[in-house]
């Protein structure tokens, strides 16, 4: 155990003599007891400071002359079981458990960290950040990797990636996805989704919103077996560039934005100055990666019509 002790000035508790302090010092070789003492004294000492009657230095010089001539006499006698517990001394006895040690020792470290507020502050503060972290890893870990995924038969689904220039990459140009789909003769279904979510202006309504907004294919929520909570999927005939511009909304969504109306179906709602028919509202809790607020029809061509 490593003891240290701040210099004169350093602390906010007045400082006791120095000379009776270095006499218990030199009678006391136990550290761990001797330090207890001290910081006994010390802290009486400060209180009998602020004490209007006074005559801290004069209880001090006694306590500490009478306790130098205890310990002394007690290690000029070499007879450890002669040693008698000031009722100060906060340190372990021979004999004792460890119980009783390490309430010891607790009592020693939170004297030490009021006397150093800094230092307590900033470990506190390493401590909470390093939980924190601990905690959200451990969180996302559970749910991707430990908790099976919230659909039907998690096990049957995949992720495709492709391969370029001896490159893997999570992303697929919309031209490729549709020659993947196309020439699929191994899967079930074959959909796809945008990478990354985008945000869209709501329009037409009391406020003008921002939410977020992401492109799927036709058959997306058919993949993963997830039924609408009300409405229907979107269909192979919104698909081509020329079809009806549809979404279908998130339950958060409808019920905080939309107000939960029940004849939500069909309604109009605006985005980004372009009108999209409600077709229908998802199940309570449905996220995949991301939470969306509002799902559009992917179409291959016009803005997914770049490079492969």
């Amino acid at each position: 155990m490593t003891v240290s002790r701040r210099q004169p000035g350093t602390s906010g508790i007045a400082r006791p003599p120095r000379l009776p302090e270095q006499l218990l010092r030199l009678a006391i070789p136990n550290v761990v007891r001797r330090e207890g003492l001290l910081g006994d004294l010390e802290e009486e000492y400060a209180i009998r400071r602020g004490d209007a009657r006074g005559g801290a230095a004069r209880w001090y010089w006694s306590s500490s002359l009478r306790l130098s001539a205890r310990y002394g006499w007690s290690r000029l006698r070499s007879n450890p079981r002669s040693e008698k517990p000031h009722k100060l001394t906060p340190a372990s006895r021979r004999g004792d458990p460890i119980m009783y040690q390490l309430l010891q020792d607790l009592r020693f470290a939170l004297r030490t960290l009021v006397k150093s507020p800094g230092f307590t502050a900033i470990a506190i503060l390493t401590l909470a950040i390093g939980i924190g972290a601990n905690t959200a890893m451990f969180s996302t870990l559970n749910a991707v990797l430990l908790q099976p995924l919230p659909f039907d038969e998690p096990e049957r689904l995949v992720i495709a990636k492709t391969t370029f220039s001896g490159n893997e990459n999570w992303t697929s140009s919309g031209p490729d996805f549709v020659d993947f789909r196309d020439q699929n003769d191994v899967l079930d279904s074959f959909s796809a989704m945008s990478g990354f979510p985008f945000t869209v202006t709501v329009t037409g309504r009391e406020e003008p919103d921002r939410i977020e907004s992401q492109w799927v294919s036709w058959d997306f929520f058919r993949t993963l077996r997830v039924d609408p909570f009300m409405g229907r999927h979107f269909s192979q005939d919104e698909e081509p560039l020329d079809a009806p511009d549809v979404a279908i909304v998130s339950y958060s969504y409808w019920q905080t934005s939309l107000g939960g109306d029940p004849e939500v179906i069909g309604s109009t709602l605006i985005l980004d100055s372009t009108p999209h028919t409600i077709v229908g509202v998802l199940p309570a809790g449905f996220q995949l990666f991301f939470p969306i607020d509002v799902y559009r029809t992917f179409r291959p061509g016009g803005n997914f019509a770049g490079g492969r």
